[in-house]
């Protein structure tokens, strides 16, 4: 029996195209559910899928997608360098320059400080 070769770039550019239609059908609602239900993450500013390959889990053929979550993550942080709280990302902002002085004030004196 005769051997056949297949070119290692036919089969390479093959896996992309595969990845790239997987890609175009992730329903990307879904991530966003998946960032709130496991990480807690409540808004996602953007989403991309930088990579994806074939790959084995379980003994099965599985596709690993490699997405790239950006969210904003509010801190408050008292004037030594510690984090003193992570606010929701959705977080009511004070609107006037009076109102988050007095935000300020209030968080700072419900933490234990020595100035």
């Amino acid at each position: 029996m005769g051997t056949i070769t297949v070119g290692e770039h036919v089969i390479g550019d093959s896996i992309r195209e595969l990845i790239e239609k997987i890609k175009s059908n992730i329903d990307l609602e879904q991530v966003r559910a998946l960032c709130k239900e496991q990480h807690g993450i409540e808004t996602v500013e953007n989403i991309d899928l930088k990579d994806g390959d074939i790959v084995t889990h379980r003994d099965q053929v599985a596709f690993k997608l490699d997405f790239e979550i950006r969210f904003v993550l509010p801190m408050l942080i008292d004037l030594q360098g510690n984090c003193i709280s992570v606010l929701p990302a959705g977080s009511e902002k004070p609107s006037t320059p009076e109102e988050r002085i007095e935000e300020a004030g209030s968080q700072a004196a419900s933490t234990d400080t020595d100035f």
